[in-house]
């Protein structure tokens, strides 16, 4: 894979958030507690959407869950059949305009799995960005300008989606032909965890970018996979040693 396009234009968020925000998004009871810097907006979260703020960044995250019981799976057949929306779009597109009128639309990611994703498309078109993994690809789903997308080459859903190279979508790679295994949230665990997702290695600053070396470096067990000598690196370098070591770490 491109390293080039595995570094999708967005904001900056990391595979390892993303997989995590996905995770929580299934929650069987209303999510109450953050993860890392984030903390969750109890006001603004139901068992169908949660919100995150980081108070540190200002980046908000607005996840919409993918199907979870009856409800949802009469939701699917309906928008797959019909594209009718139902309760489920309205609800979410409550919770995505209260959350944008709180904390600014241009600091949100507004981030969705399955149905979730479907959801993210239709309401998140205001937001900083929408970060959707295996979308399924139906006649009245949109693709919005905003919009970003990781799915793996055989997940049933999105399978027909062929995005040119060109396009703001990274395509993991399948090991199996399972349909529930490709598209479960826990393909993403292919791709490096501190990998990021958005325009951030360009545009991160070279704080940012050391400490993601730093974080980097801890989880290599092998020397000789380590960026050296990155406190004397110049931005430009830096950058480019970095893009280059996940380059190598994705091809492996």
């Amino acid at each position: 894979m491109d390293i080039e396009n595995a570094v999708i234009q967005g904001r900056a968020i990391s595979i390892g958030d993303l997989k995590t925000a996905l995770d929580k998004s299934y929650s069987k009871t209303k999510v109450k507690s953050g993860f890392g810097d984030f903390q969750v907006d109890g006001d603004l979260t139901t068992k169908e959407t949660q919100t995150y703020v980081n108070p540190k960044t200002g980046q908000v995250l607005v996840v919409h869950r993918g199907t979870q019981g009856l409800r949802d799976v009469f939701t699917d057949i309906a928008y797959t059949a019909t594209g009718y929306k139902g309760k489920r779009f309205k609800d979410a597109n409550k919770i995505q305009k209260l959350a944008e009128n709180k904390y600014g639309a241009k600091n949100i990611s507004t981030l969705g799995h399955s149905l979730g994703s479907l959801v993210s498309s239709d309401v998140g078109y205001n937001s900083k960005e929408i970060i959707n993994y295996n979308k399924p690809v139906i006649p009245w789903s949109r693709k919005r300008e905003n919009e970003y997308n990781i799915s793996t080459e055989n997940d049933p859903f999105s399978w027909f989606q062929k995005p040119r190279k060109s396009d703001k979508h990274v395509k993991i790679e399948s090991d199996t032909i399972n349909p529930i295994q490709e598209h479960s949230i826990n393909r993403l665990d292919k791709l490096h965890d501190e990998m990021m997702i958005g325009e951030g290695i360009r545009k991160m600053k070279m704080a940012d970018l050391k400490q993601m070396v730093r974080n980097y470096n801890r989880h290599q067990r092998k020397p000789q996979m380590k960026i050296k000598g990155y406190g004397k690196m110049k931005k430009q370098e830096l950058r480019a040693s970095i893009l280059e070591k996940l380059k190598n770490d994705m091809t492996c």
